[in-house]
């Protein structure tokens, strides 16, 4: 009884180990970046680097349109290789230089969808990546 026991839990340890495990993890790189309209910064807009195959990954834009890309709950970045960059929502701010500036107008989505496609081909690299998109160029 006491070989089936130990058995069981080292099948239950095996299971568990696995269950946790990451399974095919990409490799990464740390993706930061700004998402601007001219001199505008674009702010609480959602941000999706999607690669070619696999999961998306996603970063919020805050106050100065600065963001950082989120794999997993646990993993920080995007996948290496080329991507597709979407934007769903997010509101121009004036520039500093001149506060009392209208908003400029924004790229409209697709048809039935809500994001925009601000990017194409864009390479995420292994270590660190910044960029900085300017949306102005769509409209």
């Amino acid at each position: 009884m006491t070989r089936q026991m130990t058995a069981m839990a080292m099948l239950a340890i095996a299971c568990l180990a696995v269950g946790c495990s990451q399974g095919d993890m990409p490799d990464l790189g740390k993706v930061t970046g700004y998402i601007k309209n001219g001199d505008q910064a674009i702010v609480n807009a959602t941000i999706e680097f999607y690669p070619a195959a696999g999961r998306p990954s996603v970063g919020r834009t805050d106050s100065k349109g600065r963001f950082e890309l989120v794999f997993d709950e646990h993993n920080r970045g995007a996948a290496v290789g080329l991507h597709t960059v979407k934007m769903t929502s997010g509101d121009p701010v004036p520039s500093d230089e001149d506060p009392n500036a209208p908003p400029k107008k924004m790229p409209k989505p697709k048809e039935g969808t809500e994001a925009v496609v601000i990017a194409e081909n864009l390479e995420v690299k292994p270590g660190k990546n910044e960029f900085t998109i300017d949306i102005s160029k769509l409209n």
